[in-house]
């Protein structure tokens, strides 16, 4: 096994499939990415990406050795973690290559029939296909050639002459489960986290399940659940690093969040799996910025988040300079998200009361007061009626004072049809009955 970026081994959690030309291992393998929530790369793909031509023009321009070289220097370059990894029909001719594969991964041999192959390939002035001697037109040649080492390279051989796509990605996922090859739950769990990660500039990385209670009955993401997606990492972040919350308050410590600022990218899939990732991007004073993003397993980004919290000192009852705090050495990741510029966001004239509600007992956390999840909820579910069925692309909530059991909350909203028209913010506030503000919160929909 590989030593990974971190200095630890590096699971071999990917699938590589090798086979022959037509065989079907880019079509299959996108299949059985979104079959087992793995992402997917496509080795040709790649390798015209980083040379800016297509195969066949790299073999004629290179020639059959020179393309090998080519092929080879990419694919021993491959880093990846649970990634269906499709390789051209040639990889095979580079051991060098073969066994970087190997060390990452299982090797899976999509097997076809030389007929079945022929009649797949069609016109191989187009296909890219090299031999070694390079004569591409002589396929019997080929075949012979390029089965043993198919066979040498391979952990599984399954037979796709006869099969039909997705039902070879199943049957696939199917042997891979039967040996334990493959890192799939065994059912999904609301919020169940499957590995975590860091990377060497020392962001965090979280997989984790998305759950049908974790979207509204339209499918469109929770603000809550995006504000506690972010929260779990942040908090396995810093117990994989330094302490857990409850480890820190026996310290004298506790962190709190003042203000985030969210953007929906792409719609969540109910039981897919996410990674999210976080990681500290300014260290100020007393403050923290601490940026997110989910990707899917296709490696796209869903959502992104920049947040701010403090640490807070709890036998004085104020915030520390970050700096000082002695549980650890504070760092700062230079990369940002592109989310919206944070406002401030206070109870102005143009806003009305819309109700007032009172915290339930089922709203607390172990803190005693409303939890921070809790305040989105309070705030979309005065919304009119048709905001609720649009869905977010912008959220942001700035916290003010803690909300109690007990307490009244006066719910102020701008006028949202007016706001929406104009592009603008949707804003709700929640107060005290003497105007000091509690939470705000302002969405934009699409």
């Amino acid at each position: 096994m590989l030593e990974s970026q971190e200095g630890g081994i590096m699971p071999k959690d990917n699938i590589i499939l090798i086979g022959l030309p037509g065989a079907g291992k880019s079509t299959l393998g996108v299949v059985l990415a979104k079959i087992v929530n793995y992402r997917f790369l496509d080795c040709d793909l790649l390798i015209q990406q980083q040379q800016g031509k297509t195969l066949q023009t790299l073999i004629d321009e290179l020639g059959p050795t020179g393309f090998l070289k080519v092929e080879n220097e990419a694919l021993k370059g491959i880093v990846a973690r649970r990634t269906i990894i499709s390789t051209g029909g040639s990889a095979v001719y580079s051991a060098e290559a073969m066994e970087h594969l190997r060390a990452i991964g299982t090797v899976v041999n999509l097997q076809v029939s030389y007929d079945e192959m022929v009649r797949r390939l069609g016109d191989l002035g187009e296909r890219g296909v090299v031999r070694r001697d390079g004569d591409a037109a002589d396929l019997a040649q080929l075949y012979a050639e390029r089965m043993p080492l198919y066979e040498q390279y391979a952990d599984i051989t399954l037979d796709v002459t006869d099969a039909m796509f997705r039902e070879a990605a199943i049957e696939l996922k199917g042997i891979m489960e039967g040996r334990g090859l493959l890192d799939m739950p065994l059912g999904p769990r609301r919020g169940e986290m499957y590995r975590q990660w860091r990377d060497e500039d020392l962001t965090f990385n979280l997989e984790r399940q998305i759950s049908f209670d974790m979207l509204d009955c339209n499918r469109h993401l929770k603000p809550a659940e995006a504000l506690r997606l972010f929260g779990d990492a942040a908090n396995a972040d810093f117990a994989d690093m330094c302490c857990t919350h409850q480890e820190m308050v026996a310290e004298g410590y506790y962190f709190i969040i003042t203000r985030a600022s969210c953007r929906l990218l792409k719609q969540f899939q109910d039981e897919s799996r996410v990674t999210v990732r976080t990681w500290p991007n300014s260290v100020k004073g007393m403050q923290v910025t601490r940026d997110f993003e989910v990707l899917d397993a296709q490696g796209d980004v869903l959502a992104q988040c920049e947040s701010f919290y403090l640490i807070i000192d709890a036998k004085a009852g104020r915030p520390i300079r970050v700096m000082n705090f002695p549980l650890m050495e504070m760092y700062e990741v230079d990369r940002h998200v592109d989310v919206a510029k944070r406002q401030r966001i206070r109870l102005t004239d143009d806003m009305t009361e819309v109700a007032r509600i009172q915290p339930r007992f089922s709203d607390l956390d172990a803190n005693g007061h409303v939890t921070n999840t809790h305040y989105p909820i309070f705030a979309y579910d005065v919304l009119p009626p048709e905001m609720r069925d649009r869905e977010w692309t912008d959220f942001q909530i700035e916290f003010a004072e803690e909300v109690h059991l007990g307490d009244e909350v006066v719910m102020h909203m701008n006028d949202a049809q007016e706001a929406i028209a104009a592009g603008d913010w949707v804003k709700v506030v929640g107060a005290q009955p003497d105007g000091a503000g509690n939470f705000g919160c302002m969405f934009k929909f699409a």
